[in-house]
């Protein structure tokens, strides 16, 4: 499965914005930007994370509606996997002409360290909730951006602690002689560039339902599995950018499963 990529064609962009002119849309935008940060910081609609804010789905949907555009639920479907509660939800976001300006899949499980124990009603809605989220950064992160939060919804930072206070797994800055390389829990907070991510795909006899599932091949040769779509995005952008990620993991019995997934 390739990444999710939201374009706005230039006629919706006049659509959205009153105008094709790049510094015509620069001005509405940062006016948007300009009136979401006060709101967001009287309304504490973000999530601290050491210095880094991470904006609520209800705050990005507030900036939705500020052009004009609202969540629409296209599908939310429960997968068939062993041993867990695992919900996929696709949402598209509409302009009020009727218009599709962009979408966004996501999964919850109740393999994720938060939810856990959780009913099966709270995975679905999270699953929905963490679409709506995703559909928005795709199209409209920049407007988040320029209003100075970070560009990862909060619900996809659940149970991230600033990455001084907890173990990560990265590569060394520079690359020691063979034979004297760092051992993971040794390796400094810096990331690493990914390099290699595999996908196994599978069909649900019973209900004819689609899954995936993606392992992040880290520098040591081991694969990582999770099923968390945002963990594949952030991982497969910063392949395809170059760019560093740290990669939290944790083996339960003969698997190696991701924790977490972050730029670093």
């Amino acid at each position: 499965m390739e990444n999710e990529i939201a374009v706005v064609a230039e006629p919706d962009r006049a659509l959205i914005f009153g105008t094709a002119d790049p510094a015509g849309i620069i001005t509405k935008a940062t006016a948007v930007a300009d009136a979401l940060m006060p709101l967001f910081e009287k309304k504490k609609l973000f999530k601290q994370i050491g210095p880094k804010k991470h904006v609520y789905v209800d705050g990005w949907n507030t900036m939705l509606a500020m052009l004009g555009i609202f969540p629409n639920l296209e599908y939310s479907r429960k997968l068939d996997l062993p041993e867990e509660i695992a919900y996929e939800a696709k949402v598209s976001l509409k302009h009020v002409s009727g218009l599709v300006v962009g979408s966004g899949q996501a999964l919850c499980s109740s393999l994720e360290k938060n939810w856990k124990g959780k009913d099966e009603f709270q995975i679905s809605s999270m699953a929905q909730t963490r679409a709506t989220g995703k559909a928005a950064r795709l199209s409209f992160s920049w407007i988040i951006n320029l209003a100075g939060y970070e560009t990862t919804p909060a619900e996809e930072m659940e149970g991230i602690k600033p990455a001084k206070e907890q173990p990560t797994y990265s590569m060394p800055s520079e690359v020691e002689p063979e034979g004297t390389a760092q051992e993971p829990d040794d390796a400094p907070n810096g990331g690493f560039v990914p390099t290699e991510i595999k996908e196994a795909k599978g069909t649900n006899k019973e209900t004819g339902k689609p899954w995936v599932k993606c392992a992040i091949v880290l520098p040591d040769g081991r694969a990582a599995g999770t099923f968390s779509e945002s963990f594949r995005d952030i991982a497969m952008e910063a392949k395809a950018k170059g760019t560093r990620v740290i990669v939290e993991v944790e083996e339960k019995g003969k698997f190696l499963n991701v924790k977490d997934v972050r730029p670093a």
